[in-house]
């Protein structure tokens, strides 16, 4: 129980950023979004996706669609 009051905590001290260059399939960019989410973190960054990021990207966040 410790351990998980510790991994919280970190994560509120620890400023991350995901940042995807070039991301060729919308479904994986959606994933990571689902990931970020799943993990308690919001803040990705694309640079020049080379997909568009619609329905396959939408499908592939699932829920965690704010973050995309």
């Amino acid at each position: 129980m410790a351990e998980m009051h510790m991994i919280k905590s970190m994560k509120k001290d620890l400023n991350l950023t995901v940042v995807l260059v070039r991301p060729k399939y919308a479904f994986n960019v959606g994933s990571v979004c689902r990931c970020l989410s799943n993990m308690g973190f919001d803040r990705l960054v694309i640079i020049a996706p080379q997909c568009e990021l619609g329905h396959e990207a939408k499908q592939g966040a699932a829920q965690a669609q704010d973050i995309l």
